[in-house]
């Protein structure tokens, strides 16, 4: 518990997000000050382990209510032999967290103004005391019943990722869905294509989401399908089936009119979800790390959501994470896929990796166009609206939110199965040559160009082994 604190303080010093005066959202930020105000509560805290007393835990009371006083400051250190931490501390430590080093300071006046900055602060989403307060609702402040259904519920990921042995379907994966499978529902034009839904004739509540075929510029359209289709296929080998299938919509006559995607069960998008419900489920870590690995770059708010995933262990339906629409990177991939590799450095997930902790985590958001971590443009919001697409991004204060909740104990241990997944995936990247190498030879077979397809893929592939090793 006390290490998942510090860990906190950690995140929030290295949150990539500082205020500035040129921010006109500068409350919900935290700037030089806030990190003076961190770097200080962890110098006390670690003094307090030091001294093996109940002083830790009533640091945080006290900071969480503002009510430190100089006197207490004052008896921790005592308690640990410093009895005066100006000759223990150097000047530049002192300055680093904003406490006043003059020879001639009486000690008074050294922890008052220790107690004012410590005191400081405000409650904002973005604030110091929000990330340590997430660490506290998850551990100690939690009722012990709570705290118990929490633990079972939280204890297992596997359901989250495909089996590493054996993907599912991967013997005769599914390309392409006919219409003669297929019954019309309705048309809607809320996105920036014309889309049609249907249902299975058979399964009224499995639904396809449906775009035609541009038959004026037809190549270029098909290819655009196999890349959109072999990287959903690249999704699931990853994370199974919380990822939508795309496939190719064959007419009457077997021919290709356009391209499906297989809605995910009672999928709730993220829009429409409060940040604070969203960050009680699994899953999500999971996706925005494989966006990153994967270079997905439209991971807005209707993309992923709420989905029901099979529990095998449990027996039951699980509400988690899901993504949907692939198609943003065959449409803007550029030569040789430069624009986006230069946008997603490999050097940040492989830090990850490395040290899968929420410091490292939140670093990867800053290369998102936008996600649940970061907030968004005046300009895509804009764009946005003017395509009647409200709500697709996140505001600052949601972004802030979804942030402290990184440090919540349940998505530190996704991210770490996240990366103990990624690791055993890796060992068998042979078995997803061969797969990817299937789907895009299945394509073929329809006649539909695959050069691009096969380009983003080995694109895709390289960035994989490079990672992985």
């Amino acid at each position: 518990m006390q290490q998942n604190i510090m860990r906190a303080i950690d995140a929030y010093v290295e949150n990539p997000n500082k205020a500035s005066w040129s921010d006109w959202q500068l409350f919900q930020h935290h700037g030089e000050k806030g990190i003076k105000r961190a770097l200080c509560l962890k110098y006390y805290l670690i003094t307090a382990q030091t001294a093996q007393t109940d002083s830790f835990w009533q640091i945080l009371d006290d900071f969480s209510d503002r009510s430190i006083k100089a006197s207490f400051l004052y008896q921790i250190d005592t308690a640990n032999g410093v009895h005066n931490p100006r000759e223990c501390l150097s000047h530049s430590d002192l300055k680093l967290m904003g406490l006043p080093w003059g020879k001639n300071l009486s000690l008074m006046v050294f922890y008052n103004r220790q107690a004012d900055l410590l005191n400081g602060g405000n409650l904002n989403p973005s604030s110091l005391r929000s990330y340590i307060k997430k660490v506290c609702e998850t551990s100690r402040y939690v009722p012990q019943t709570i705290r118990r259904q929490q633990s079972t519920s939280m204890s297992r990921y596997g359901f989250l990722f495909d089996r590493v042995d054996c993907p599912f379907d991967l013997d005769e994966p599914s390309i392409a869905v006919s219409v003669k499978e297929l019954k019309l529902k309705k048309t809607s034009n809320e996105s920036a294509h014309t889309i049609r839904v249907y249902s299975n004739r058979f399964d009224d509540k499995t639904l396809y989401f449906s775009k035609d075929l541009n038959q004026r510029n037809r190549l270029a359209e098909l290819r655009n399908y196999a890349v959109e289709i072999m990287y959903a296929n690249l999704w699931q080998w990853f994370l199974g089936k919380r990822i939508s299938s795309s496939m190719l919509r064959l007419d009457e006559n077997g021919r290709v009119s356009g391209i499906s995607s297989k809605g995910l069960p009672y999928f709730i998008e993220f829009a429409s979800v409060t940040t604070e419900q969203a960050l009680w489920h699994k899953g999500l870590v999971s996706i925005i790390f494989y966006s990153y690995l994967l270079m997905e770059n439209d991971l807005h708010t209707k993309n992923i959501g709420l989905t029901i995933q099979y529990d095998d262990e449990a027996s039951k339906g699980i509400v988690v994470f899901g993504k949907i629409d692939h198609d943003y990177i065959a449409s803007n991939w550029g030569v040789g896929g430069k624009n986006f590799t230069d946008q997603f450095p490999l050097n940040k997930i492989k830090l990850v990796i490395s040290v899968p902790e929420a410091r490292t985590f939140q670093q990867l958001f800053a290369h998102f166009r936008f996600s649940p971590g970061t907030e968004n443009s005046f300009w895509i919001n804009l764009a946005h609206a003017l395509r009647t697409k409200p709500g697709t991004s996140r505001n600052r204060l949601q972004a802030s939110v979804f942030l402290t909740g990184l440090v919540q104990r349940h998505y530190q241990r996704e991210l770490k199965k996240t990366v103990e997944h990624f690791i055993k995936k890796s060992k068998t990247l042979y078995k997803l040559d061969r797969h990817m190498k299937g789907i895009l030879q299945s394509l073929k077979m329809h006649n539909v160009p695959t050069d691009k397809a096969e380009e983003v893929y080995q694109v895709l592939f390289n960035r994989i082994r490079s990672v992985a090793r």
